[in-house]
């Protein structure tokens, strides 16, 4: 064939009597690859229409049905990648099958053809292995065909553009959430904002999950099932730590949440009107797609510093977590002229319940003690491990008459554990209890309380006894 005899634009070549043959579209502005791929792909039983420009490629693919595409890389007019972006867009054209070739290799070129859409992608030099690629791509799948008017080509690239600069808006916001990790309620507050500044959405729950349970990040007012018209069976229920629930009406949309293969949260929106704007789906996963990496991030920090904060064996705060709650409390109390209470509890005849028993149901005492007293006390309290068998409780804002009360409180809650399986048949604690005073610090503090606890052992444990008020020279 000589340059003369080219095909023109959208011009077809099939082979003769094949009336099930693949419909292949080809777009190249270059006059001899496009003779030569049609002649490959003809003498393979395909048929070929031809196209120099995506615009044009663009209509006809719009106009009547392909099995597939392959393109140019890059052209005049609307280039490949373009063109791969306005199909995958384009609701008649999402899932039809695209193959880019390019006189270019590498890694880049790669990740661009994979992130606009391509299914593959073909060096030039390669042009023989189209064929077993496109009967790949293709196999059985069903026989695409034109729904609606024809789509303008230029108005559907600016959906594109329009798209693909939203989708980069709303990930730089999502990960702009990194630079406040360490701020658990500023990370959450921002992830509120962003929430309900990219969504239009009645109610929104971000939910992480976290050592094996589902927690709120943040959440938008919820729909409650008492408010809703008619009665309907929510899609979740998920708990947050004050032990409310948000529920989402049956036209709610989850996104999932991943990272690599492991769902590690969910995007949970519903909608205030009866039908969800493909605008709002499309900005739930640029969402879900944008905090991926820092809800890792967040998820992998909270597990860092629980299991710095965390005693290990009975799940309450660890030493050095109570001394740092301790500091900040001395710090509120002399800002703000508030005292807290302090609580030093010891188990009685713990080094018998190991030589006895043995330390695995020492252990199960500890997990025991710790339970009754963390499950006993206020939200704003602190229970921490001081060591071996001593616990520490931090009562917020509590003078020494109230620390007294919290305290025989606790030492009962203990006292009507029960047998201990394989254990003793009753567990006992003794606690010293002491409220700041004046300027006294932390140190102080702490040695007031553990002369109390000393006291309520010598004088027959099982009960509390009351730091004295501390007195100072003049």
């Amino acid at each position: 064939m000589s340059p003369t005899d080219e095909p023109l634009p959208n011009t077809t070549e099939k082979a003769p009597d094949d009336p099930d043959a693949f419909r292949v579209m080809l777009v190249d502005d270059n006059a001899l690859v496009r003779r030569y791929i049609t002649s490959l792909l003809v003498d393979q039983g395909m048929t070929v229409t031809t196209c120099d420009n995506g615009e044009e490629a663009f209509r006809v693919i719009c106009a009547s049905p392909f099995d597939l595409v392959v393109t140019d890389l890059e052209m005049g007019g609307i280039p490949g990648l373009h063109l791969c972006r306005m199909l995958r867009s384009a609701p008649a054209t999402a899932s039809l099958p695209i193959v880019v070739v390019t006189g270019e290799e590498g890694a880049w070129t790669r990740f661009r053809c994979e992130h606009a859409g391509a299914d593959a992608w073909v060096v030039k030099r390669d042009f023989r292995q189209l064929p077993d690629i496109i009967r790949r791509l293709v196999g059985d799948r069903a026989r695409s065909k034109s729904e609606g008017p024809p789509i303008e080509p230029l108005a559907q690239l600016c959906t594109v553009l329009d798209a693909e600069a939203n989708r980069a808006v709303v990930l730089a916001e999502a990960r702009a959430l990194l630079s406040v990790l360490d701020e658990p309620e500023v990370f959450a507050q921002r992830c509120g904002q962003l929430l309900r500044g990219v969504l239009d959405a009645g109610s929104v729950a971000l939910v992480l999950k976290l050592g094996g349970a589902e927690r709120v990040v943040a959440v938008a007012p919820p729909i409650e099932a008492s408010v809703l018209r008619q009665p309907v069976e929510p899609l979740v229920r998920v708990g947050d730590p004050s032990g409310s629930f948000f529920a989402f009406t049956e036209r709610a949309h989850q996104v999932p949440i991943v990272v690599g293969s492991r769902e590690i949260g969910a995007l949970w929106f519903d909608s205030e009107s009866a039908v969800m704007s493909q605008r709002d789906l499309d900005s739930g996963k640029w969402l879900a797609e944008g905090l991926a990496g820092p809800l890792e991030v967040y998820r992998l920090f909270h597990h860092i510093q629980h299991a710095a904060t965390i005693d290990p064996l009975t799940n309450v705060a660890n030493r050095r977590a109570m001394e740092k709650r301790l500091q900040a409390e001395r710090a509120r109390s002399s800002r703000y002229g508030v005292s807290f209470g302090l609580l030093l509890c010891d188990i009685d005849h713990f080094k018998s319940v190991n030589d006895t028993h043995g330390h695995a149901v020492g252990d199960d005492v500890l997990r025991q003690v710790a339970g009754a007293l963390a499950d006993t006390v206020r939200d704003v309290d602190m229970v921490g491990r001081w060591g071996g068998e001593e616990f520490v409780v931090l009562l917020s804002h509590q003078t020494r008459a109230g620390a007294s009360v919290a305290a025989e409180r606790l030492r009962r809650t203990v006292a009507d554990l029960g047998p201990i399986d394989d254990g003793p048949a009753r567990v006992t604690m003794s606690v010293g209890v002491a409220a700041l005073e004046g300027e006294e610090t932390v140190a102080e503090l702490v040695k007031r309380a553990d002369d109390a606890l000393y006291e309520a052992k010598r004088s027959g444990r099982n009960r509390i006894a009351l730091a004295p008020t501390p007195t100072r020279d003049d």
